[in-house]
């Protein structure tokens, strides 16, 4: 196959679903259509010599952006701002590979053609997917999928303090979310994680917060990583003798996810 021909084949492939295009929408659906694929072909033109790595990646991609269109009411279809739909493909063409992020971008360029968002932040959602990495994307969809006004949110810090409750210590673990796979060995990249989502703006760590519900709070010290460092200060304590008067203990905090945060997980998660 051919360079010309592959990227012919992206311009013509990437339509909008014939279930749209009926009717007195088809006209601007056909339109519609037509102007995304300029845009994917302008975007992925620089990636036609490493078609062989990457073009199942793109096929699945460009489906992808087809089912997300489908789901909008066919009246609520709309042009797409060059400047926000071009932006989107042309930042999308690096994620192709990464499956959560490219899902993401799919969902953006869906959007970007909804009446519903056509005065939205969607602009800055692209610079947001760009700053994350697999294991960002990974952890919002966890927090998505256990956050809601009826679920306890909780968050803490992992110190390292006096047993003796002077207020003295040093933190461990700064903004600790209860994560399934965070453990010793992770914990620092899952951290570095969470900082990277409060930089983003999409969520936010409130440190000093008390659930009425104390026992809501428990769940830290339930976690994995909390008993595998108390583990290993037992072992320090046992075999070193170091660290006597020293426990490992929690501050009490919550999470959530900030008003951009929950805009940007409805449009693109």
């Amino acid at each position: 196959m051919s360079d010309s021909n592959f990227l012919k084949d992206i311009s013509q492939s990437i339509k909008v679903p014939a279930d749209i295009a009926k009717a007195v929408v088809e006209p601007p659906a056909q339109q519609l259509g037509q102007s995304l694929a300029d845009l994917f072909y302008i975007a992925f033109a620089p990636l036609t010599k490493k078609r062989a790595q990457i073009e199942q990646n793109i096929e699945t991609f460009k489906n992808e952006i087809g089912a997300e269109i489908s789901k909008i009411d066919p009246e609520k279809i709309v042009e797409p701002k060059l400047y926000v739909a071009g932006r989107i493909l042309d930042s999308a063409k690096y994620y192709v590979e990464e499956e959560k992020l490219r899902n993401m971008f799919a969902k953006l360029i869906a959007a970007s053609v909804n009446e519903d968002f056509k005065d939205s932040t969607l602009p800055a959602f692209v610079q947001v997917i760009t700053d994350l990495s697999s294991l960002d994307a990974q952890n919002i969809v966890y927090l998505k999928s256990v956050h809601s006004p009826t679920t306890h949110t909780v968050a803490g810090k992992i110190r390292l303090d006096e047993v003796t409750e002077t207020g003295f210590g040093s933190t461990i673990v700064e903004n600790f979310i209860p994560f399934p796979d965070i453990n010793t060995k992770n914990h620092r990249f899952y951290a570095a994680s969470v900082d990277n989502l409060v930089r983003l703006g999409i969520i936010q760590i409130h440190h000093g917060f008390k659930f009425e519900d104390m026992e809501v709070h428990d769940e830290l010290k339930k976690h994995a990583l909390f008993l595998g460092l108390c583990e290993e200060l037992k072992e320090i304590q046992e075999i070193h003798h170091l660290h006597l008067d020293k426990k490992i203990d929690i501050e009490h905090g919550m999470w959530t996810f900030t008003e951009f945060g929950k805009f940007f997980i409805d449009v693109c998660i």
